[in-house]
């Protein structure tokens, strides 16, 4: 008896993965060649086969896991065709990563025997097309509230929160945010799409400029995107030093914050600090102290787009003062 075609789902999409055969009966290995099996989602694909010296083809949805199982030793090689792919574990015999992207594309996947190189399977990947999420307006007045851990280099840890409220929307989207409490009181100067070009602290009137304007989050966002960015900062009191970035939408899960439970897109940030002239840090004096933070973050998929924080990893380049921080977490805690 032929098998139900499998609808495998997402948090964002569902698409047919495989329709017919029998998944307990796995393709048939040519002679002195191999066979390629597949499962998506977690599910073995009923009717699969791919065997070298042959095409087979794959659907798959934006961010579902695929795996491939090959019965002897290949060399994986994959044509991505401007599809975004968030790689998994992989070796001789196993192939495994999802794919991303706003608009539906092929990819073709390849493998090769290693000890024959002519025998090759073919494996064409039509990936399904998934949402795409831009940066949401801002609203004159809305305030978000998020709670605060921290955890310094000399182990205490404390607890805060801070708020943030938009006290002025620009004709062409930019804006002012307000924070109030937190470990410095600021006015955050933000782009239209969520840059921040600018901050002065209220304690002391410091204004600071990041040249261009610090891009964390790099909108629209999808599945499997990946960016970078750069910037020079620069404090009106004199601190400056240079930022870099690097980040990554890699997954779609369920996360809860003080906020509630959400679906939601996990974000994996890096920023390399170099050039700093902090004096507390190794090479401050000669403006040459480097530092690093990685992140993972947190932005919901269901309308209005929403920020849920992040939990942030310090490490210094040499030793750090012992208030400085080790770890730092913000979840959003206001609906």
């Amino acid at each position: 008896m032929r098998a139900l075609c499998l609808a495998a789902i997402t948090a964002t999409a569902f698409t047919l993965v495989g329709c017919g055969g029998d998944a307990s009966s796995p393709a048939t290995a040519p002679p002195g060649g191999f066979a390629v099996t597949a499962t998506v989602g977690g599910v073995p694909v009923a009717g699969f086969s791919a065997v070298s010296g042959a095409t087979a083809t794959l659907n798959v949805g934006t961010g579902q896991a695929v795996q491939l199982v090959a019965t002897g030793s290949v060399n994986w090689a994959t044509t991505l065709n401007g599809t975004d792919l968030v790689a998994g574990p992989s070796n001789a015999t196993q192939w495994s990563g999802a794919f991303g992207t706003p608009t539906a594309r092929s990819v073709v996947l390849t493998a090769a025997s290693t000890a024959d190189a002519t025998r090759v399977a073919v494996i064409n990947i039509n990936v399904a097309a998934g949402p795409s999420y831009a940066f949401p307006s801002p609203q004159l007045g809305n305030a978000t509230t998020f709670a605060v851990s921290d955890v310094f280099v000399n182990g205490v840890t404390t607890s805060s929160s801070y708020t943030d409220t938009v006290t002025a929307v620009n004709a062409n989207g930019s804006h002012t945010v307000q924070r109030q409490g937190g470990d410095a009181p600021r006015l955050l100067s933000v782009t239209a799409t969520g840059a921040r070009a600018a901050q002065t602290f209220t304690v002391n009137g410091n204004s600071c400029s990041y040249t261009p304007p610090r891009v964390v989050f790099d909108f629209p966002l999808h599945f499997g995107k990946s960016w970078s960015s750069a910037w020079a900062y620069q404090c009106q009191l004199g601190y400056r030093e240079n930022g870099a970035l690097s980040g990554r939408v890699v997954a779609i899960e369920r996360v809860t914050v003080p906020a509630g439970t959400f679906d939601a897109l996990r974000i994996a940030l890096t920023f390399n600090y170099t050039n700093s002239n902090d004096a507390n840090l190794v090479g401050g004096t000669a403006g040459t102290a480097q530092y690093r933070i990685d992140s993972v973050c947190w932005y919901t998929t269901a309308a209005p787009l929403r920020f849920l924080g992040c939990d942030d990893s310090y490490t210094y380049t040499g030793s750090a003062p012992a208030n400085y921080l080790r770890t730092t977490s913000y979840k959003r805690s206001t609906p």
